[in-house]
């Protein structure tokens, strides 16, 4: 198949060259500005080149006031010191997402936070993968989680609130929700990210 016009693409492509051409000779003129506001740009420009680290205990803190009634309960963070009541001992990991062992899928997450209520099945987790492949396990973790308390809270207000349960999974965060207000608990989740 023949083109219509095939003189169309030299036409073009002696455009471009006399537009770049036109560019570089105004290029020379302007050539201290340019430089100057590059210079002035170039301290914001790698300021943003940095992730920022996650925070699971902001993002807890986030998830528990989006719920007008939170039962009496304590937060735990994994980043937390050793020795602070705040950091989650290894037994506690084991039991609550390992079923007596300590859960391989910790070995994904970069950080974490989680609520846990003293007195009903009450739980919110924040999960900060270190990469997306792994969120499929750790949602997998909280899944096995949710069963467990399924199986232990079986008095009806206990299960009218795991009935609302979930887990969520957006990009490198998962959470598990086990809370009266589910629905501001996830749009407390989506300011996070």
């Amino acid at each position: 198949m023949s083109t219509p016009c095939p003189n169309i693409h030299i036409l073009l492509t002696f455009h471009s060259v006399q537009t770049t051409v036109n560019f570089l000779k105004n290029e020379e003129r302007m050539k201290p500005k340019r430089l100057f506001l590059v210079l002035l740009c170039l301290p914001l420009l790698l300021a943003g080149c940095g992730a920022k680290p996650p925070d699971a205990a902001a993002a807890m803190e986030a998830l528990c006031q989006s719920q007008a009634s939170l039962p009496a309960g304590q937060i735990y963070v994994l980043s937390a010191p050793t020795d602070d009541a705040a950091h989650p001992s290894d037994t506690l990991l084991s039991a609550l997402f390992g079923n007596g062992r300590m859960p391989i899928a910790l070995d994904l997450v970069e950080d974490a936070a989680f609520f846990l209520s003293y007195a009903s099945p009450c739980e919110l987790a924040v999960f900060y993968c270190k990469t997306a492949d792994g969120t499929e396990d750790v949602a997998k973790m909280c899944l096995q989680r949710l069963d467990t308390l399924k199986h232990y809270w079986t008095d009806d207000a206990s299960v009218a609130l795991l009935e609302r349960a979930g887990v969520t999974v957006r990009g490198t965060l998962v959470l598990l929700y086990v809370c009266n207000d589910p629905d501001a608990a996830l749009r407390a989740f989506r300011r996070t990210l």
